[in-house]
């Protein structure tokens, strides 16, 4: 998980939008799920009214090239803000790949070229996908002080289990809780594939909303007033996995459909038994707050051995197999 604090900065910070330019994006179904062809050419032009805070979706093993005409400068940062290349923009072309544009100077003609990454596709059998309710009149859990010494609170002291603070001010995070019992020991995976509203991370014509930065959180028994105590496994971001390094990007699942990357994903291994998972926002919010912003939703899969979940969505699995022998938790995530 990354050290750096998760806070909007607008587009080249955490505000990420689907550009409508060089590629159409469809956006289909519920729960923020969109289908998108890859970015791989683009033309800008200084006198044709560009767009400002625009987010390209790209192929992460391609360059995208960008003709800009019309303009006086360019410069192209890293994904972290560090300048790479500048130059005169008056007819030229880049090779651009995880990169932000900038224009003349100006901050408001900005392209930022986010990559899309092929899927981590968890082991074991998809058991079920589900739609998890934040309904307007979520309950509120405080999850206490910054215990991580980065504006965070480490649910049971975990560093992948964060959880934004107003220490010393009380935290109040709304959420929603669904019952489910293991029923075959072994590994399992939870991740989100997208929320409802999809939100300002993937398009400019989306409001921001805390539900498109959700967090799912296993207890093997959870008390809203102790959220520390019980904690078997927990995550907020995609993007904090797998090497990303808690930067923008996607992954493309079956269909064309984009994981955006402050979608959660753990992987936890469990004795049989009955469990509770949260949904919860990473961001602090109250009920009142949250009344004028919901409700919201997150579309979500779990994954593991063959019908090992009493809420599989296999018809084979409702006869409840025999539980085998316990095994300790332990998570990763």
């Amino acid at each position: 998980m990354s050290t750096t604090p998760r806070t909007r900065r607008g587009l080249l910070g955490w505000a990420a939008i689907v550009a409508l330019l060089a590629s159409s994006v469809a956006f289909t179904g519920s729960s923020g799920a969109t289908t998108t062809p890859m970015t791989t050419s683009l033309s800008l032009d200084c006198t044709a009214g560009l767009p400002t805070e625009t987010i390209y979706w790209t192929p992460v093993s391609q360059d995208v090239a960008v003709t800009i005409t019309n303009c006086t400068d360019y410069t192209e940062f890293d994904a972290d803000y560090n300048v790479v290349d500048t130059g005169p923009a008056t007819n030229v072309t880049l090779n651009l790949s995880n990169a932000i544009l900038q224009l003349d100077g100006d901050g408001d003609k900005e392209f930022a070229f986010n990559p899309v990454y092929p899927q981590h596709l968890p082991a074991g059998e998809l058991l079920t996908t589900r739609i998890f309710d934040l309904p307007l009149t979520a309950p509120t859990m405080d999850t206490g002080l910054d215990n991580s010494g980065d504006s965070e609170h480490y649910l049971g002291g975990i560093d992948t289990c964060g959880l934004a603070t107003d220490d010393p001010e009380p935290s109040p995070h709304i959420y929603s809780t669904i019952a489910i019992e293991v029923l075959i020991g072994g590994s399992y995976t939870f991740r989100g594939i997208g929320s409802t509203p999809p939100g300002s991370y993937l398009s400019s014509l989306n409001a921001t909303n805390e539900i498109e930065d959700p967090f799912l959180a296993l207890y093997s028994s959870f008390d809203p007033s102790n959220p520390d105590n019980g904690v078997v496994g927990c995550n907020d971001d995609l993007n904090d996995l797998f090497g990303y390094g808690n930067t923008q990007m996607a992954e493309q699942l079956d269909g064309g459909v984009l994981m955006e990357g402050h979608q959660p994903y753990f992987t936890t291994t469990l004795s049989p038994g009955k469990y509770t998972l949260v949904l919860t926002t990473w961001s602090v919010i109250d009920s009142v707050d949250w009344a004028s912003q919901g409700p919201g939703e997150v579309k979500f899969e779990m994954w593991g051995p063959e019908c090992g979940l009493d809420i599989s969505d296999d018809p084979a699995c409702k006869a409840s197999p025999t539980p085998d022998e316990p095994v300790g938790p332990s998570f990763t995530g």
